[in-house]
């Protein structure tokens, strides 16, 4: 019975509202600080929580899926200050952080369904070559070398799940992929560009401009995970 609730709005939304409040009031008395980007992932953890808890898929691909949305939660909160970090070394844990998140994402999808070699290859070259020159010449920042290095790495290791959603198009779930993927490397472009080559970008750019570009790549990348196994035809 309970699993055919979990299915139902009516049950699943007010089910997770409560959940989160719980959370939040226990980060609270422990002393890490909520945002409201926070709460949005935290419903959103939910979301992917209940929703592949209950599907009819394998352990391991329910793991991999719950990892990935938990580790940009916490990898959100290293770069939101919400806990203490070693000093300097908070940009580097957030993005290993998402690094690990994203691995558990790709991991999932590819333990569903793999592309097809050629087209894999070919949207990756395409998506490699694109976010390289973007990051070369627009991130990379020789007095900042070692961020620069891992910003470029994590950002191909984006590009994978890019190309995961632009290889599979005969499956519609995979466009929202896609636009996930590329949605959030704009976003982390928005940061980088910032905290690694410098630039000046306006207030409302680094805080509404990136929070709502990323909540949207990570819905859309949420939404897309949970309905993976859907059959093409529906």
């Amino acid at each position: 019975m309970l699993k055919n609730k979990v299915y139902d709005a009516r049950f699943l939304t007010p089910l997770m509202i409560v959940i989160t409040y719980v959370w939040i009031q226990l980060f609270n008395l422990s002393g890490i600080g909520v945002n409201a980007g926070m709460v949005y992932q935290m419903i959103l953890v939910l979301y992917v929580f209940f929703l592949t808890f209950y599907k009819q898929i394998k352990p391991l691909q329910k793991l991999y899926l719950v990892l990935g949305i938990l580790f940009c939660l916490i990898g959100d909160m290293a770069l939101s200050r919400a806990f203490d970090t070693p000093n300097g070394y908070r940009l580097p844990i957030g993005m290993g952080l998402f690094f690990i998140g994203h691995v558990n994402f790709i991991l999932g999808i590819f333990s569903f369904r793999k592309p097809k070699i050629k087209s894999f290859r070919t949207n990756f070259l395409i998506v490699f070559s694109v976010i390289v020159l973007l990051f070369v010449f627009t991130v990379f920042n020789p007095d900042e070398l070692l961020l620069s290095i891992l910003a470029i790495v994590y950002a191909v290791a984006l590009g994978i799940g890019l190309t995961l959603g632009l290889s599979m198009k005969d499956n519609p779930i995979y466009r929202f992929l896609a636009w996930g993927y590329g949605i959030f490397i704009f976003s982390d472009w928005l940061i980088a560009i910032r905290a690694i080559k410098g630039w000046n970008t306006p207030d409302l750019i680094n805080n509404q401009g990136v929070w709502l570009t990323y909540i949207v790549a990570l819905s859309l990348i949420c939404y897309s995970i949970v309905h993976l196994n859907r059959s093409i035809n529906k």
